[in-house]
């Protein structure tokens, strides 16, 4: 559950603000990603929550996207993860996340779901679980011939290589691309070295900031800019990139065909507040693709049904 500040100025060490407004908007980066493919695709999200008000609520929001709960775990005495996020007037953020029930997600948990591995085609994780079972999961989604797309957030260093080594895409964002690589992305040319410093394990690189979402591969890198619009609040941004980006994929498309469909949806999302609140329906991601002249990719965001 995000609980979510509004401020003028994101706050300093030691300082001490007034925000405009609050309110507790449901969240989690591997839920935002789920809830967003969920009109599209057939999706089935593995995760845990605590016995309290805040999981139920979780639960039911993306039950409302038509995502399957079955998989979620409710751990008695533990409380639901939640993220305190304080968003400014320019609409960017910084989050400070609570796991709560999330770190107690193990890979037996995953064992014990393994069916649902069985019968998908694409797998997204996220680092909000423990790295255990995420290179637990990313190693049996590999057996499987699973794509595998990985969201590092929160970034750390020191992740094991196999993490990236059976991982298909990789997607930080510019500082959690600094963090993985420990090289500077404070330009274009730096973020693409820090990117193809990752190359070496076999894993594509996405990475999306203001300047754009950058593609690196073995072959070439490409520089895909965002939509000019009015920024409000860039949480979930991220996560509505990579879930479309999960189901053009899904479609057949390539990677480079995919950047051009799914660049829409996340310059919506920074127009609203708030993570599921803000993700766009089918009907808004055709209109803003019809107002620029796009029409020619209509067959293939007619299939790209979020909400």
């Amino acid at each position: 559950m995000d609980y979510v500040v509004y401020v003028d100025e994101i706050s300093a060490e030691g300082e001490t603000i007034l925000a405009k407004s609050s309110e507790s908007i449901p969240g989690g980066k591997g839920a935002n990603q789920a809830y967003a493919d969920g009109r599209g695709a057939e999706v089935t999200i593995i995760g845990a929550v605590g016995d309290d008000e805040s999981g139920n609520k979780l639960i039911e929001n993306l039950n409302r996207a038509n995502v399957n709960t079955d998989a979620i775990a409710k751990i008695a005495g533990t409380s639901t993860g939640c993220a305190y996020v304080s968003v400014n007037q320019t609409g960017n953020n910084n989050i400070i996340v609570v796991p709560g029930a999330n770190s107690l997600l193990s890979p037996a948990m995953i064992d014990q779901n393994i069916r649902l591995l069985d019968e998908c085609s694409i797998i997204l994780l996220q680092r909000e679980i423990p790295v255990d079972t995420v290179c637990h999961t990313i190693r049996i989604a590999k057996e499987r011939g699973n794509t595998v797309i990985l969201d590092p957030a929160p970034a750390v260093t020191g992740l094991p290589l196999e993490m990236y080594g059976s991982v298909d895409i990789i997607k930080p964002n510019e500082h959690e691309l600094e963090t993985l690589a420990g090289i500077a992305t404070d330009t274009m040319e730096n973020i693409q070295l820090a990117a193809k410093s990752l190359l070496k394990t076999g894993v594509k690189v996405v990475t999306v900031g203001s300047r754009g979402a950058v593609l690196v591969n073995s072959e070439a890198s490409s520089l895909y800019s965002v939509e000019d619009v009015d920024v409000v609040d860039t949480t979930a941004a991220g996560d509505s990139f990579t879930a479309a980006l999960a189901y053009a994929l899904s479609e057949g498309n390539s990677i480079g065909k995919a950047f051009q469909i799914v660049d829409t949806v996340s310059s919506i999302v920074v127009t609203r507040k708030g993570a599921q609140s803000s993700i766009p329906t089918y009907e808004e991601i055709i209109a803003a693709k019809m107002q620029t002249g796009l029409e020619n990719i209509y067959r293939v965001i007619r299939n790209l049904h979020l909400q």
